[in-house]
Order: C-alpha cells, then structure tokens, then sequence
C-alpha cells in the first residue's frame, strides 16, 4: 500500500477518507462478487455429485442420491448457503473496516503519536505531508517553539529582574548609609560653630537623597509606561538636532561626536520630549561602550527619521543582540543603571509607530531609532 500512501500525501483528510473508503469497498465488493462464483461453482459440482439425471417417458427428471453427509459437510453447506446470501454485505463491512485501518496507518497515526508525545527534544521531528493534521503539527510546533523563546526571554527577565533588585538594594543602601552617617554628624557637631560642616553635610544628604528619589522615579516610570501618551507636534528638524547637540554636549564629558545632519530645513511631526529622552538613553549607552568615537547620522528619508548612532567600541555580544531592549537587561551593570534605557526607547518608538534596531557594524555598536512622522 505504499503507492497509496505516496499518493495521498497531498490530499486533505477528507478528501484521503472518501477515496480509501470506495477502494477499499470496491475491493470488498469485487472480492465479494469472485467468491459468489466459486460457491456457485461448489454448488454445481455438489449438485453433479449427489443428483443423478433420468429421462423417464422422453422427460428429464433429476433424482437425488441417498446423502450420507458428514456433520461438517453439513454444517459447511449451510455456511455457504448465508454466505452466498450475504456476502456483498460481509466484505463491504469487512473492507471497509480494513480501508479505515490503512486509512489511520497512513494518514493518522503518525501525526496523533507526535502530538500526544511532542517534548522539546524531538519539537522538529513533524511527520511528511501537507493534510489539516500535518499543519496542525507545524502550528504546534510554532507555538512550542514560541513558548520555548518566551520562556527563555522570561527566565532572562527574572535573573535581570533579581540582578536589578540586588543592584538598587546595594546602590540605594549607600546613600542612605551617607544620609544616616551625615545625620549623625549633625547631631554631634556644635551647629552654631561649624557652619561649614554643617552645610556640607547639609548638602551631602540632599544630593544622596536626590538619588534615591532618581531610583523611585525610574521605577514609577517604568510602571507607567503602558499609559504613554504621545503628544506629536510639527517642529524644524534642524532645530531639532541642535536640541540633541547641546544634549550630548551636556551628556559628555571625553569622547568625540561626529554629527551628519541634512541640509534641508523640513518640517517634522514628532514627540520632542519623548524622543529627546530615547535619544540620550542611546546616547549614553554608546557614551559608556564607545572607546574614543561615537557618530550620529539624522536624516529623512520615505516619511521617517532615521537617528543611527554608531560608536567604535567592542559592540553588542551575541546574548545583547537578541535581549539588549527587554527590561532590566544590562551586558555590564554599573551603579545607578537599572538596564531600562533601551527598553524604553523602544517602547517610545513602537508608540511613534517606529522601531529600534540594534546590531554590530565595523566592529562597533550601531543602534538605529525609526520615527514616523
């Protein structure tokens, strides 16, 4: 049945059941119809062995011999006499049963095997074919495999998530050691006679109690970032990129900028607010990784902003590439960052209709921000 099988391998399960079906009644029937003439055959020569022919007064007669059949004869006679009666009936039944069995073998049995027993280690074993089933299979596999990449952009979240808890733990516990240190300096000093101390550490608490209150807003900021609210209005971009200049200029502090920016003065239709904030998000990532350049090309081009901001430093590494934008990500964490930049870049973006798109060029770092205007 292998011809069969290779035949059907295209044809939908309905259309497969239709056609194994009429085969194999077909088959029963033409079975059927062959063994309907051997009985008839048994019946002659039954007939020739126990009846005799006279012809009495110029008519035939046929005379039965005296029978001495045995039980079985018998019992085998009468078999034969139901069958006769009923054998289309019989095979149609029988083959029928039989055609849906290759029908399963065929068309059932391995695609059912391999969703009831999918695991991760055998998810790319899909049976040949191109029925509803086989698609089935395809689908679930699709969605094993999605489930395995969100499982492992979740697990990736959750260790991001502990390294953020343990980072805030440990960057706001040494304000509040400051604070307290400096609480207790004030306690202890005679306020009317150290001035100077006193402002000093005055100000020490303030600044370290800025901190803090930094670290509380970013997390605010990060819950509040499904209720973003793009607010666009229509802008020069050239005034627009002198914003981002004295931006960077207050961003940084040794490396070299290199800006390539239109010439043409057009109107632009963005979130400025939003945008300068992704922008310096960007900005100080390539700040942090860049070893002496970082360049920036601004242009339009088929109804958006295109920001690149490409430096030449080590670039992203393989694991950065594919989670560099998720929350809490951070390839080297430092005190203060909580691996949110990208991510809310991104979000800003994708609010804007844009995207972010991060890769390595000329053995650096290279993000590029789309804005649609």
């Amino acid at each position: 049945m292998g011809w069969l099988k290779s035949l059907s391998s295209k044809w939908s399960l309905k259309k497969s059941f239709i056609i194994y079906l009429l085969i194999f009644l077909m088959l029963g029937i033409i079975l059927a119809k062959i063994n309907l003439v051997l009985v008839e055959n048994y019946e002659i020569e039954t007939i020739n062995e126990y009846v005799r022919k006279d012809i009495i007064e110029g008519k035939e007669y046929y005379i039965p011999y005296e029978q001495n059949l045995s039980a079985l004869r018998a019992y085998l006679d009468r078999a034969l006499l139901f069958y006769k009666d009923l054998a289309v009936v019989i095979h149609s039944i029988l083959f029928s049963i039989f055609g849906f069995y290759i029908y399963y073998i065929h068309k059932l049995r391995e695609p059912v095997d391999y969703i009831c027993n999918i695991r991760e280690d055998n998810i790319n074993d899909i049976p040949n074919g191109d029925n509803e089933l086989i698609f089935a299979c395809k689908k679930i596999t699709n969605e094993m495999k999605s489930l395995q990449e969100e499982k492992i952009k979740v697990w990736n979240q959750y260790d991001a998530f502990n390294h953020m808890v343990s980072s805030m733990s440990h960057d706001m516990k040494n304000p509040l050691t400051i604070v307290k240190g400096n609480v207790d300096i004030l306690e202890m000093i005679d306020i009317e006679n150290d001035n100077n101390i006193k402002s000093e550490t005055i100000q020490s608490i303030k600044n370290n109690l800025i901190r803090i209150e930094k670290y509380l807003d970013r997390v605010n900021y990060l819950q509040s970032m499904d209720q973003l609210r793009i607010n666009k209005k229509s802008i020069h971009i050239l005034g627009f990129i002198e914003t981002l200049k004295n931006n960077a200029k207050m961003l940084n502090s040794n490396k070299h900028i290199h800006w390539i920016t239109p010439k043409e003065d057009i109107i632009i239709n963005i979130d400025t607010h939003h945008i300068e904030e992704g922008f310096e998000n960007v900005l100080n990532n390539a700040l942090t990784h860049a070893n002496t350049n970082i360049y920036i090309d601004i242009g339009v081009k088929d109804k958006k902003m295109l920001i690149s901001i490409h430096d030449d430093g080590k670039g992203f590494s393989g694991e950065a590439l594919k989670y560099a934008t998720q929350k809490f990500y951070s390839e080297n964490p430092q005190p203060g960052n909580m691996g949110l930049g990208l991510n809310i870049t991104k979000h800003i973006l994708e609010r804007h209709g844009g995207d972010l798109i991060i890769k390595n060029h000329n053995n650096g770092a290279l993000v590029e921000m789309a804005i649609n205007l």
